[in-house]
């Protein structure tokens, strides 16, 4: 079998009708959306059951949740996305919650929602003096924004070659101590 190492977008209808999902967030971190689908009620059910706020969690009608898997194959992987209702965290949205989102210490973001609104994030958590986290995956073309304005970033192999193309190794890593 062969799996390339690239992130692959499909059809957000692929999984409407799945009958379970198996997950758990750390503490404190709400999905703020989520789709009218399975993943959604039983996502919920889990945060709630795992001790997480669950009350700014919005539902989209008429769009599945969005979802990621990884595919590991030879010693490799490949992230498929599904964006679903992640979409839908757009800049508008982020103005609505800030206020929820500024009583965290700690802002942890992810390319799962659009880049715009990855920016936002950042630049609202800078000018409150939060401290970021930024998970750069699935991996997307550096925005320099972004990348000089968070506190910590935890890219993979892969995506550190993405974000700093050329660069050596230890340079690499240094630029994400």
């Amino acid at each position: 079998i062969s799996i390339p190492d690239v992130v692959k977008t499909i059809d957000d209808r692929a999984f409407y009708d799945c009958s379970s999902l198996e997950s758990v967030f750390m503490e404190g971190f709400d999905p703020p959306v989520l789709g009218e689908d399975v993943f959604a009620d039983s996502l919920i059910c889990n945060l709630k059951d795992n001790g997480v706020c669950a009350d700014y969690i919005c539902k989209v009608p008429g769009i599945s949740s969005g979802i990621a898997m990884i595919a590991v194959a030879q010693d490799d992987n490949a992230i498929i996305v599904i964006p679903g209702a992640n979409d839908c965290v757009t800049t508008d949205y982020l103005d609505t919650v800030k206020d929820q989102i500024l009583l965290a210490d700690i802002i942890v973001l992810q390319n799962e929602i659009p880049r715009e609104t990855v920016k936002a994030a950042v630049k609202l958590a800078r000018s409150n003096g939060k401290t970021i986290i930024y998970n750069p995956a699935p991996v997307q073309e550096p925005d320099a924004y972004i990348l000089e304005n968070v506190d910590y970033i935890t890219p993979n192999e892969h995506e550190i070659e993405v974000l700093f193309p050329g660069d050596e190794l230890e340079n690499k890593l240094r630029i994400c101590q």
